[in-house]
């Protein structure tokens, strides 16, 4: 029979849960978050000094605006998903703020208005339960039509589209990353020699880290990649991120903009329902395995907390579309560990 769901403070549609309170702490999962998880969250950083005319301080204080609303999924909403971004929207988004003109404050607004219509769409679909219906009465082919057709988009963009920008900058690194990443998560002779041996299943749980590690080692080896460490501290300037980005010190888009920017927040909702999509049967498959935990899949509560993160990002941080749902790759990973290991899906999460 299955267990009530892990305990936290209620509010609302909402359960907020307190690390190392109403979680446990995972070393896999903290290792993960500081080294794959900061990497991808301060990837921004040369677009936002570049096109947006932030200094290398203030882009990495809305890079950590941007980590603690991913984080806020988890720690306040309880949403079962490992959160990220809608990195598909991302070449429309740049390319919507870029041509709204050389000045970066209307860049900024641009942003903003792409931020709040996808939170207005948001709210409206969850306050009227429309979201939820197109989640739940979607047909299971076209569900698993969503999910193969994301994944090959997504290849298509990286190996062929974007190649020169991608892959053939880094080939041998990226590969071999690609490669490290997927044997430790799908290869089925390598999920017997975790079974096996108790090293490989420590080094698996850590998911995406060991393919980024030996990248990492194997990149300068080969010239493909150079270091550049400077050691400091550094306090992020919150204070002057906000009046350069937010739209109540540079003023908010005009209703024109706003207009403007719905097509754009429509097709980002498409990309936004796949990963729904995904994400709820990861979790369904996971749960053949583990009927200990119950797992609370609430569309209508991911719409209003998707809502909420993209309004308060767009009123402190904008940068669409970096309030997404779920990282496919770390829920994945997360679900898969947890199915064998019987340990807590959401604690691994919020690890």
């Amino acid at each position: 029979m299955s267990q009530p769901e892990l305990p936290g403070w209620r509010w609302g549609p909402f359960t907020f849960r307190l690390p190392f309170y109403h979680t446990r702490l995972y070393w896999p999962e903290l290792f993960q978050g500081i080294f794959i998880a900061a990497a991808t969250g301060l990837s921004l950083i040369p677009l936002m000094t570049m096109f947006f005319g932030l200094t290398f301080e203030e882009a990495v204080a809305a890079s950590m605006i941007h980590s603690i609303l991913i984080s806020s999924a988890l720690i306040v909403f309880g949403e079962p998903y490992a959160p990220g971004w809608l990195t598909p929207a991302l070449p429309l988004a740049l390319a919507f703020a870029i041509g709204a003109g050389d000045d970066p404050t209307l860049r900024l607004q641009a942003m903003t208005a792409l931020s709040l219509d996808f939170a207005l769409l948001l709210f409206v679909l969850g306050l009227t339960g429309l979201g939820k219906k197109f989640v739940i009465w979607l047909p299971d082919t076209l569900k698993a039509g969503i999910i193969l057709g994301a994944a090959l988009a997504a290849l298509k963009r990286v190996f062929i589209d974007d190649a020169e920008r991608f892959l053939l900058q880094q080939p041998i690194a990226t590969t071999l990353a690609c490669a490290v990443c997927l044997i430790f998560a799908f290869s089925l002779p390598m999920q017997r020699l975790k079974e096996k041996y108790r090293w490989v299943a420590m080094i698996a749980a850590l998911g995406l880290l060991p393919g980024f590690v030996i990248a990492g080692i194997v990149g300068p080896l080969v010239g493909e990649v150079a270091y550049d460490v400077q050691w400091g501290f550094l306090i992020p300037p919150v204070g002057d991120m906000w009046n350069k980005m937010s739209p109540f010190a540079i003023g908010f888009p005009d209703m024109s903009m706003m207009i403007q920017a719905m097509p754009l927040a429509i097709i980002t909702y498409v990309i936004l329902f796949g990963d729904l999509v995904t994400g709820n049967e990861v979790i369904r498959e996971g749960l053949k395995e583990r009927n200990d935990e119950h797992i609370d899949i609430n569309p209508t509560r991911s719409h209003f907390a998707l809502a909420i993160r993209n309004a308060v990002m767009g009123i402190s941080a904008p940068f669409f579309p970096t309030q997404g749902p779920m990282w496919t790759g770390v829920h994945v990973i997360i679900i898969s560990a947890g199915s064998r290991v019987g340990r807590p899906w959401i604690v691994c999460t919020a690890g």
